[in-house]
């Protein structure tokens, strides 16, 4: 495999993700990368893992979910540890390393009509800090037609926690978080962006922004694979009620994210 450095980031696109929460960069993945995370992809539709699940069974159409692929794929843990996504995050997040805390695949099928409803990413799992970053990067030209992700620019900095909402639209109720605003009931309101994408391009998020995503209305797929990373100040958080990592890091809840199951991926210079 190809190996590529990391593409150049100005400063204006670390600057672009401090201040909307959101960057898209463009062809920063080399052909061979979208190659090998398509022929992955297509292993865990065909048998997915013991997490993995359908959040559009008996709704039509199919919304594969499955995540912690690179525990037990070699070739997600040699694209996660010898892509530049490692290095980008902890450039957005101005961090002085990056930490790997899951990977999420998420597939819409054609003529799937099933939402992924307006939440934020921060409550849902095993991680807290202000140095969270996403890396989405879909393996097909995506529009909003084919589902693209939305985001409410600048919401990362609003200074408030929302209940996690789970794909079926179920609000899991969490001390000191408020509801989940209403933002498709007032679009107008709010700041909404999307980015058409082509293969090669990612989107870097930071986890405590508001997003959401259509249903595939198209006739091609929306294949995709997000990895979330933490900076120098992420934490494991082992927190009630939210998802839970496939086994037991090894590290007690409010400790430094890095451990095996949450690795290092990129360290900068010191």
């Amino acid at each position: 495999m190809t190996e590529r450095p990391c593409p150049p980031l100005t400063e204006a696109d670390v600057e672009t993700f401090q201040r909307d929460g959101v960057v898209c960069l463009r062809q920063v993945l080399n052909p061979e990368w979208i190659e090998l995370l398509r022929a992955n992809i297509e292993r865990y539709l065909t048998r997915p893992s013991d997490v993995g699940s359908d959040a559009a069974a008996g709704q039509g159409g199919r919304f594969q979910l499955d995540y912690h692929m690179w525990t037990w794929d070699a070739d997600q843990r040699r694209f996660v540890f010898r892509s530049p996504l490692g290095e980008i995050a902890g450039r957005v997040m101005r961090s002085t390393a990056a930490y790997l805390t899951v990977d999420l695949m998420l597939v819409k099928e054609p003529r799937t009509p099933k939402r992924t409803p307006w939440h934020t990413d921060t409550l849902y799992g095993w991680y807290e800090g202000a140095q969270m970053a996403s890396i989405w990067v879909g393996l097909d030209p995506v529009t909003a037609e084919s589902g693209a992700v939305e985001f409410v620019r600048g919401s990362h900095a609003w200074g408030r926690h929302f209940s996690p909402v789970s794909f079926g639209g179920n609000e899991i109720r969490v001390e000191g978080a408020e509801s989940v605003p209403d933002v498709e009931a007032d679009r107008d309101s709010y700041d909404i962006i999307h980015f058409d994408t082509e293969p090669g391009d990612v989107i870097v998020n930071h986890l405590g922004i508001l997003h959401a995503a259509p249903g595939n209305g198209s006739d091609r797929r929306r294949r995709a694979i997000a990895f979330r990373f933490g900076g120098d100040d992420c934490r494991y958080i082992d927190r009630p009620g939210s998802m839970k990592p496939i086994r037991d890091p090894g590290i007690p809840s409010g400790a430094p994210i890095g451990c095996d199951l949450f690795p290092r991926i990129w360290l900068g210079a010191a």
